[in-house]
Order: C-alpha cells, then sequence, then structure tokens
C-alpha cells in the first residue's frame, strides 16, 4: 500500500507565539508528515503593517519543540539573505533528521527584483 504522507501549514501572520508553537506541537503529536510556514516580510493577507512572525526563527522554535515532524518554508525570501548564512541554517539539524528545512520556493517572483 502506498504511504500517504499529509503536511500542515501554519500562518506565521495575524497569530501569537504560544498559538503558533501549540499548532507545530500539534502537528507533531497527531502525526503529521510535514510542518511548514513563510517567511514573507509582511502579511499577505489584510494590512501589509499586521503582525508576522519570522519565518527563520519559527523553524528554529518548531525544531527544538518537536520530537519527528520535517519542517520547511513554503517560501523563503532568499534574495534577502546571505546565501552561506541562509545555507547553513538550512542545513542545521538539532534534531538529526535529515536537514532541517525543506524549501519549496525559488526566492521572490522576479517582478519584485
Amino acid at each position: 500500500m502506498t504511504e500517504i504522507k499529509i503536511g500542515a501549514l501554519c500562518w506565521n501572520q495575524y497569530t501569537d507565539w504560544p498559538a503558533l508553537l501549540e499548532a507545530g506541537i500539534r502537528a507533531d503529536r497527531l502525526g503529521y508528515t510535514s510542518l511548514w510556514t513563510w517567511d514573507h516580510l509582511y502579511p499577505i493577507v489584510g494590512s501589509p503593517d499586521g503582525p508576522i512572525l519570522e519565518g527563520w526563527l519559527t523553524l528554529a522554535a518548531w525544531a527544538q519543540a518537536t520530537q519527528r515532524i520535517r519542517i520547511g518554508l513554503m517560501v523563503g525570501a532568499n534574495t534577502f539573505r546571505e546565501p552561506t548564512l541562509t545555507a547553513k541554517m538550512a542545513t542545521s539539524d538539532p534534531r538529526h533528521r535529515g536537514g532541517l528545512v525543506q524549501d519549496r520556493t525559488r526566492g521572490l517572483r522576479s517582478s519584485l527584483r
């Protein structure tokens, strides 16, 4: 039988840290395969001045709070990040689960560059 993998995308905008942390812990506890957020620089819905938690810090906190779930960014603001530091962050895995981050993006749209 084919294994079905289900991931959770938790928005890091218009939320508070305790709720976002608990969402990640709950996804791990419920057996989700992967846990995602994004690295947008401002909220994509509502006011662009609204609250948003930083993507890489969210991943680091989820990494220490979860046991087995894979974590990653659906969007990474790579054009605003220093490349070697970003590579180091993406390959550092304190849980030794084959890489801290799965990145499903190629950066921002060319119209924003």
